[in-house]
């Protein structure tokens, strides 16, 4: 994915965990991940898959817009970021609810 979205992504989740006043370790718990894992997405340095994002949405009771940030609401509109939005709609299409 683009820096800039994986950026944008790292940001919010530690904004939106720390407003849910969910720590790390139990963020962690609940993903059946590593607290490492965690701290990696929160730098930037990790971006979970997919499955993973939808379940941070619903334990953090947020959008994947609001999560994934403007990006993924399309307000940069440059070629590489259609692109990007392009795939974000394609992975949420292929989630089976």
């Amino acid at each position: 994915m683009e820096e800039e979205v994986k950026k944008e992504f790292c940001e919010n989740l530690k904004r939106y965990r720390k407003k849910s006043t969910i720590t790390q370790t139990e963020l962690a718990n609940k993903l059946n991940v590593s607290v490492p894992a965690v701290s990696q997405w929160e730098k930037g340095v990790a971006f979970p898959e997919f499955p993973k994002i939808y379940d941070i949405c619903k334990i953090l009771d947020v959008s994947i817009d609001d999560l994934l940030g403007r990006y993924a609401l399309g307000v940069t509109l440059g070629a590489e970021n259609k692109k990007t939005i392009k795939k974000i709609k394609k992975l949420i299409n292929n989630i089976n609810i």
